[in-house]
């Protein structure tokens, strides 16, 4: 099965996330609605994490490109938007919520339009609106996020999404594969076996060792580890010694911050790297162009499919695909 076909044949959310912004999110967007168009018998609903679509870049001042609107899709906008494309589409719910640009709804497009989308602020409020296009029985819901909003991402437990990337991810191309490679690795993590003590729920930031019957923050010898919040460079310093020969779990792959030379040290030490909640990894989108940098389509693409040769790829502009099965 093709990675679109098998993209088509499961419902539910799927995060577009770019490793930089302007990274050519809303490129891979659109042609991954028109794609989805040709499979499915129900509208894709299109949402953002952010604001997407807008004529402008807010911070670099270049032109972006719009979201485009297919008949019947449900998208998420601002009041005022759907104001403006009055012609081209229609209210389906007014959403209890609200962003500084103005109060949130949902929308369905009546003919093809070119529009901006702008979603909302809190996890919380975006898995709610996830739940109301459902309800509308929209069963694919497609959601532009950037790299830095991964963690939107992250708290939904099996979240699919695909990574766009671009140069300027990396000085060279074949810094971008090995930046993939890794993105790959850490989405591949398993959850823990069973018998690992149930992580705490409130707990401040920082490692736990397992004593018996509870977490303690005093290192324990061949006990289980589990790290609240971010896994960085500066902690696994503090604590190398004590982490050798354990089993470690954090809560997600977006929790890992660490540099190779710490991440190859801490692999030499580990008995098992695990996370509380596992990420989806089902693609990348291959964009040569960046903001900084750009190179040569063939050649970028050729050094990312080397260092990932078991993940999906394309480049949807210059026609590349490595044709990997899902």
């Amino acid at each position: 099965m093709s990675i679109l076909d098998a993209i088509a044949a499961e419902r539910g959310p799927l995060f577009i996330v770019g490793s930089s912004k302007n990274s050519g999110k809303t490129t891979f967007l659109n042609y991954l609605n028109k794609e989805l168009a040709t499979r499915l018998a129900h509208p894709v609903g299109l949402l953002t994490i952010g604001r997407d679509g807008e004529p402008e870049d807010a911070v670099w001042h270049h032109t972006k490109p719009p979201v485009a609107l297919l008949p019947g899709n449900l998208f998420v906008t601002v009041e005022a938007e759907l104001v403006r494309l009055a012609m081209d589409a229609e209210l389906v719910e007014a959403l209890p919520f609200a962003t500084m640009l103005g109060p949130l709804v949902i929308g369905r497009a009546g003919n093809k339009v070119k529009a901006e989308i702008i979603g909302p602020d809190t996890n919380r409020q975006l898995w709610q609106i996830v739940a109301r296009l459902e309800e509308h029985r929209c069963g694919h819901q497609l959601i532009d996020g950037a790299f830095e909003r991964r963690t939107q991402v992250a708290s939904h437990d099996g979240a699919r999404l695909i990574l766009v990337v671009s140069p300027d991810i990396a000085g060279t191309p074949e810094g971008a594969g090995r930046w993939l490679a890794r993105q790959s690795d850490l989405f591949g993590l398993p959850k823990p076996p069973g018998g690992f003590p149930a992580p705490p729920d409130v707990a401040p930031l920082g490692l736990y060792w397992w004593r018996g019957d509870q977490w303690t923050t005093e290192p324990a010898k061949g006990a289980p580890v589990y790290c609240k919040g971010p896994l960085t460079d500066s902690l696994v310093d503090r604590h190398l010694k004590d982490l050798r020969d354990r089993e470690i779990l954090i809560e997600d792959p977006t929790k890992f911050f660490l540099d190779d030379l710490r991440w190859k040290r801490l692999q030499r030490r580990l008995r098992g790297f695990y996370v509380q909640r596992q990420l989806r990894l089902l693609m990348a989108a291959v964009n040569p162009f960046g903001l900084m940098r750009r190179f040569k389509a063939p050649a970028f693409f050729d050094a990312i499919a080397k260092a990932c040769p078991d993940l999906p790829l394309m480049d949807v502009v210059a026609g590349l695909e490595n044709k990997k099965k899902a």
